[in-house]
């Protein structure tokens, strides 16, 4: 029983961490567009330009169906 405890602890405690880490890292935006089907645009929107420089990591989020008119 204290096995079952310390494995569910352990989880837990794996999925706050990781909440923690994606929240403090995520800095902005990879847009993509399909609409012309020769080629792909991709746009990098970033939320703080003032931070990038400060981290060692980036998450970005990845917008898959944006539409970026040219």
């Amino acid at each position: 029983m204290e096995f079952l405890f310390y494995v569910i602890g352990m989880i837990v405690g794996c999925l706050i961490g990781w909440i923690i880490f994606v929240a403090q890292s995520r800095i902005g935006t990879l847009k993509i567009d399909h609409s012309n089907p020769e080629k792909d645009i991709y746009r990098l929107c970033v939320d703080d330009l003032d931070k990038l420089p400060k981290k060692r990591i980036v998450v970005l989020k990845v917008d898959n169906n944006a539409d970026l008119s040219q």
